[in-house]
């Protein structure tokens, strides 16, 4: 008898529930989708202009989903700061008594499918420059419509991101085909204040499978494949990344009308260590611990028949660090297993010349600008080691002097064994000289550099040294008057050792003044140039 009673109670239960949700979804279930959709319209879109076709509510999962978005923003003005469109839009597990009560609206998930994004880079406008300090409000969006927001995870499935250059119109860089996931995203006005402006989260994961960015020469390109952010890993790895240039050895003159540097490299592998993502977003400080390069191949072409270019002046590193608008601080730039070419067209042969660095590796220290990191570490260091031509080792290290206004650094490095010979490949096409023999024992040298003039000395031990000169057309040695002059060059300009004559080795001086109108490298190597110059010719005499 108990049990049958037992049986009618959770049948009457059964009945009541049903009853309960068929009115439910007779009657309760369109207005609550109402209710829903038109606080979701009316809360969540802040300052944004939108457009949808199609609207779609599910109570069950308390979702909501637009479908192809159009939106911009600011909606108060005709020129937009973003646009873009999303192919579905949606919005899980909402917490309806949150818009009833004032607080914060708690979402479970927001997913952005295929979505593309149009972002104005107002920085390369000279009428609207983005100021060093301004930063985005993201509180800005919901700000008189909701307290704040809370939620578990947000999706980007398919994203494209572009960013255009208003003020030469075109494209400056872009992204595609990103995957992104953020966990625990919370937005309010606490958050935003003591955040810059920017909301808080749990992690960042972001992917995307290709990327590129428009250098502001407007001859070059940074193309990357994979790219990976782990934000919890402080960690980005890039997957192949190359610079491109936009057009080709004879163009590129053309195009700049001045000399100019071709870049060209490859590196299949770059990985960011250490990166305090936080601090960049909040503070717009970057920090890293170390920057990995692997296997970079490096040409740079420069064509010399062009006119020089007598408003450039290149700084030298670290007073280019100094005016970096960006607050920075690396730990380390290691680079491994490097190739580094350079070749550049006579305008006098019309003939190119190259010279080749393999096996590089090198490590620079302490790349900072922050005032207080400055104080505490004065020198940013750099050590390599390579070949030069494939055969002959070279160690260069360096120290700058950070807070020397005038780019004070020391220079230190060697140079052994090598045929001098090897070098007609650069020397012959770019001054119509050539080596007929010698051989390198040794070269040392010692130098201290800043923005204007290189001090120093340079010990070059070599044998048996003697040159011809060729004809500037055909680089051959084809009439009398190239040959007297090599006869003469060797007997009476040129020394053939050194050391010689039992004598201790000479030591060259070095005192060069910078043509401020190229780099550091060209720097480094005229001032070494100088000093061998005291060793190798005879007093008074020109190179």
């Amino acid at each position: 008898m108990l049990k049958t009673k037992k049986k009618s109670f959770w049948l009457k239960i059964v009945l009541l529930l049903s009853a309960f949700m068929l009115i439910i979804a007779c009657v309760i279930n369109p207005l609550l989708k109402t209710f829903l959709a038109t606080q979701v319209e009316k809360k969540l879109v802040g300052n944004f202009y939108y457009g949808y076709e199609n609207l779609k509510v599910d109570l069950i999962k308390r979702s909501i989903s637009f479908e192809n978005v159009n939106w911009s923003f600011p909606r108060d003005t005709s020129v937009f700061s973003q646009s873009g469109f999303i192919k579905r839009f949606e919005i899980e597990g909402i917490s309806i008594l949150s818009f009833m009560g004032g607080s914060n609206v708690r979402i479970n998930d927001i997913l952005f499918d295929s979505l593309i994004l149009l972002k104005r880079m107002e920085r390369f406008s000279n009428k609207n420059p983005l100021h060093e300090n301004e930063t985005f409000d993201f509180y800005s969006l919901i700000k008189g419509q909701i307290p704040g927001v809370e939620i578990k995870t947000i999706r980007i499935i398919n994203g494209n991101a572009t960013w255009l250059d208003p003020e030469n119109k075109k494209v400056w860089g872009k992204i595609n085909k990103v995957q992104l996931l953020v966990n625990s995203f919370t937005l309010d006005s606490t958050t935003t204040a003591t955040n810059s402006g920017w909301f808080s989260f749990g992690n960042i994961l972001l992917e995307g499978v290709t990327g590129e960015l428009y250098l502001a020469d407007s001859l070059h390109k940074i193309q990357t494949a994979k790219i990976q952010l782990d934000y919890q890993k402080n960690r980005v790895i890039i997957d192949s990344v190359r610079l491109i240039p936009l057009f080709s050895k004879s163009q590129m003159s053309q195009v700049r009308r001045f000399e100019t540097n071709r870049f060209e490299f490859i590196v299949p592998r770059v990985t960011i260590s250490g990166v305090d993502m936080k601090r960049m977003m909040v503070k717009n400080e970057l920090r890293v611990q170390n920057i990995l390069i692997e296997q970079l191949r490096l040409t740079v072409f420069r064509d010399k028949n062009p006119l020089r270019d007598t408003h450039h002046f290149p700084l030298l590193p670290q007073l280019a660090l100094l005016r970096t608008k960006l607050n920075l601080k690396i730990d380390s730039v290691s680079i491994r297993n490097a190739f580094i070419e350079y070749e550049q067209l006579s305008e006098k042969t019309q003939k190119a010349g190259n010279v080749f660095f393999e096996k590089m590796d090198a490590e620079l220290r302490n790349i900072t600008n922050d005032s207080a990191s400055v104080r505490h570490n004065t020198s940013a260091t750099l050590k390599a080691s390579t070949q030069l031509m494939g055969i002959s080792k070279l160690v260069v290290s360096v120290v700058f002097n950070l807070p020397d206004p005038n780019g004070d650094h020391r220079v230190v490095g060697t140079l052994g064994k090598l045929d001098l010979t090897v070098m007609n490949k650069v020397l012959e096409p770019l001054t119509a000289v050539s080596v007929r023999s010698g051989l390198l024992d040794q070269l040392y040298f010692t130098m201290r550099l800043n923005n204007y003039v290189s001090d120093g000395e340079v010990t070059f031990l070599y044998s048996n040294l003697k040159i011809d000169k060729l004809n500037e057309t055909h680089l051959q040695q084809q009439n009398f008057d190239n040959s007297i002059k090599s006869l003469l060059a060797n007997a009476f300009i040129i020394k053939k050792s050194n050391p010689s004559g039992g004598r201790d080795p000479r030591t060259g001086i070095v005192h060069f003044k910078r043509d401020t109108e190229k780099g550091i490298f060209d720097f480094w190597l005229k001032s070494v140039l100088d000093g061998m110059r005291f060793t190798v010719l005879n007093a008074n005499e020109k190179k």
